[in-house]
């Protein structure tokens, strides 16, 4: 996924605005699954990684049960939670996004949080099939 940063002027103040390309595949560090694949073996790197996206996932739903009841605290210790497992297996735009959403919370940013969400949300929903995907490519 691309992102580019414009600005913008309105009212003679500028802006930053930043232009996301919903398709496409997900920022990944490729080089995170190669070396699991390296020292583990395909078997067991693509287990580690499925177990992984389990885990994400689970903690995906968290995240957005916690937005859904507004429990703010809870947003920001999944999404911390998001980026430390997201990191270890290379999945670096999930991980930037739950990063944001966590400087979002504490900025105590209300505007940012929900666009911020639906960002992680879908990058994190992308990455994880992915993840999965090229952990199948046989090496």
């Amino acid at each position: 996924m691309k992102s580019t940063v414009k600005t913008v002027a309105l009212q003679s103040r500028p802006q930053n605005v930043v232009s996301m390309n919903p398709r496409g595949v997900p920022r990944m560090d490729l080089n995170s699954i190669a070396a699991l694949r390296q020292e583990l073996g395909q078997n067991d790197s693509q287990e580690i990684v499925e177990r992984a996206a389990f885990e994400l996932s689970d903690r995906l739903y968290l995240l957005n049960l916690a937005m859904s009841e507004k429990d703010h605290d809870q947003v920001g210790r999944m999404a911390k939670s998001i980026v430390a497992i997201s990191d270890q297996i290379g999945l670096t735009e999930f991980s930037i996004a739950a990063r944001n959403l966590s400087e979002c919370i504490l900025l105590c940013d209300v505007n940012a949080i929900a666009a911020v969400h639906a960002r992680v949300a879908n990058v994190g929903e992308m990455s994880l099939v992915y993840a999965v995907e090229l952990c199948e490519i046989p090496i």
